[in-house]
């Protein structure tokens, strides 16, 4: 069941249209395709703009829910007593989500964002990573080569 729980409300000007670029790879290890979309919102009302909001932001939730459920990042969510339509008393749980605006994620690790954009970098360069792989593989066989040399030396 959805409903609005809160009857104040805001005001936001969306544009007739709208152009993103954005880049693109059939696969991870293939070159990324540089890509221009153009979003046409001149048939959408305040009603459309918010049910795509809340669809967007309930799959990642949803999503978030099965990757932390059995962990120990898992944290047991309130419940409500709720009738259904048969009549019966369930339990719901309850979750309160502050919206975020997009590409600002609340647990993003920047290690990862930087590695995803050194890797886009790299596939866009015709580094494979495969050959990234061999090349750390390298990297490590000489740093242990190194650090062997120095223990024999001292």
């Amino acid at each position: 069941m959805s409903e609005n729980t809160n009857e104040e409300t805001f005001t936001v000007t969306l544009p007739k249209s709208f152009k993103h670029s954005f880049t693109w790879a059939p696969s991870k290890e293939s070159a990324s395709h540089n890509a221009e979309i153009t979003f046409n919102f001149s048939d959408l009302n305040s009603g459309d703009v918010l049910a795509y909001i809340v669809d967007s932001v309930t799959i990642k939730k949803q999503g978030e829910l099965r990757r932390q459920f059995g962990t120990d990042k898992w944290v047991a969510p309130s419940t409500k007593d709720q009738i259904g339509t048969d009549g019966k008393e369930y339990k719901v749980e309850v979750y309160e989500e502050k919206v975020s605006k997009p590409g600002i994620r609340k647990n993003t690790d920047p290690c990862k964002a930087e590695a995803k954009k050194l890797l886009a970098t790299m596939t866009e360069s015709g580094v494979s990573l495969d050959k990234l792989k061999e090349m750390i593989a390298m990297i490590k066989a000489a740093e242990a080569k190194v650090e062997a040399k120095v223990e024999t030396e001292i």
